[in-house]
């Protein structure tokens, strides 16, 4: 029977709740940790996950996406007390630039799985020029419309926009991507343990002394040995959430005092998820490649085994024949050998007789035993 359409499940349905969820969860931690709400300018990630949604969803999903978190920027912009009026036209601002750069990057079809380092680098680059130069139009826009003028703070958004595409956009295409997830199985309880080590060093190192940021370069790196591409993704992106907040409330809400440790850590991230990444990356290729050998080689022994069987099949077939055909065979010479001890066979008869005894010499010895042995020589003949 069919299913009932209430138990069917699409999985565009999954992922559009998915990314709906991560959509608020992005523009809660920029609004109400990372200093949004306060005009300090840290990353916006809320547009890097409707660009990746878009690129991963289809049309239907895809608009059902734009409506969704539209209402969720109206009511979360409005809920840190922004004016209606500049809240409706940065979030129709916000769509139409998301929009326009996911349209350019499938037009110019540039690769949308981070599956090899040149890919991802096309990628990012194209990714962030689009969102630099969207970024711009924007801002200008909003600052014209409240009476400012075009390039004013143009750069404190636009850097906002390009760091959380270049940080979101590759961590979600990762994530949603299926083929990551082979290769490398880690238990639940060892990714935790090691997400907690991330960011516990994280915190402590971009609050106590930056100069030892370098340490986080240990646990990250082990993370990508052990969880390839995913754990890069996750670990470095984990490490900036919980840096950015750590920063803000050492420096107190204070645009000028957090403005220089916060594009340090910012610079350091993207530093450490470009190392990352090219290794997770390497990592995943060369677990493929070793996954198809192995393919390879088990199809090559299937194959193998498949004609050692049918070799076997063809001797034993062979033997079977032989031995069938010899038993009437040697009957028929030994009655050929019979008739000619006739003496009154004709000259014709004889010859034909020849030709049937000088037809079997061609066989192997072991079907003339009929001749040789004693037992079985009629007693005419002795």
């Amino acid at each position: 029977m069919a299913a009932s359409p209430r138990r069917r499940w699409n999985p565009a349905h999954g992922r559009l709740a998915v990314l709906t969820l991560v959509y608020a969860g992005c523009m809660a931690y920029g609004l109400f940790l990372a200093g949004a709400a306060q005009h300090i300018p840290t990353i916006w990630t809320a547009n890097a996950v409707l660009i990746a949604g878009l690129l991963i969803l289809n049309r239907r999903q895809g608009l059902a996406l734009l409506g969704l978190t539209a209402v969720l920027h109206v009511v979360l912009e409005l809920s840190v007390g922004d004016p209606p009026r500049f809240v409706l036209s940065v979030t129709l601002l916000d769509i139409l630039q998301t929009a326009a750069t996911a349209a350019l990057l499938r037009l110019m079809r540039l690769p949308i799985r981070v599956r090899s380092m040149p890919g991802f680098l096309v990628l990012m680059a194209v990714a962030t020029a689009l969102t630099a130069a969207t970024s711009i139009v924007v801002n200008g826009l909003l600052s014209m419309s409240f009476g400012g003028p075009f390039w004013r703070s143009w750069s404190e958004w636009t850097t906002s926009n390009v760091l959380g595409v270049a940080i979101a956009l590759p961590t979600l295409l990762i994530l949603f991507d299926r083929r990551h997830r082979e290769g490398f199985r880690v238990g639940p309880l060892e990714s935790l343990l090691v997400l907690a080590l991330v960011l516990a060093t994280a915190v402590t190192v971009f609050t106590a002394d930056t100069a030892l940021q370098v340490l986080l370069f240990a646990p990250a790196l082990l993370a990508v040995f052990r969880g390839g591409p995913r754990a890069a993704a996750v670990l470095v992106t984990g490490s900036l959430a919980a840096t950015i907040p750590a920063i803000l409330h050492k420096t107190g809400l204070d645009p000028v005092a957090a403005a220089r440790p916060l594009r340090e850590a910012q610079i350091f991230h993207l530093v450490l998820y470009a190392v990352c990444l090219a290794a997770a990356l390497a990592l995943s290729r060369q677990t493929r490649l070793q996954a198809l050998l192995v393919r390879r080689q088990a199809v090559a022994r299937a194959a193998q085994a498949k004609a050692q069987a049918a070799n076997q099949a063809k001797s034993d077939f062979l033997a079977t024949i032989s031995h069938e055909i010899r038993t009437p065979l040697n009957s028929i010479l030994g009655f050929a050998a019979l008739v000619s001890d006739d003496a009154g066979l004709s000259p014709e008869n004889r010859r034909r007789l020849d030709l049937v005894e000088r037809a079997a010499v061609p066989w192997p010895r072991s079907s003339t035993i009929f001749w040789t042995s004693p037992r079985s020589r009629p007693a005419a003949w002795t």
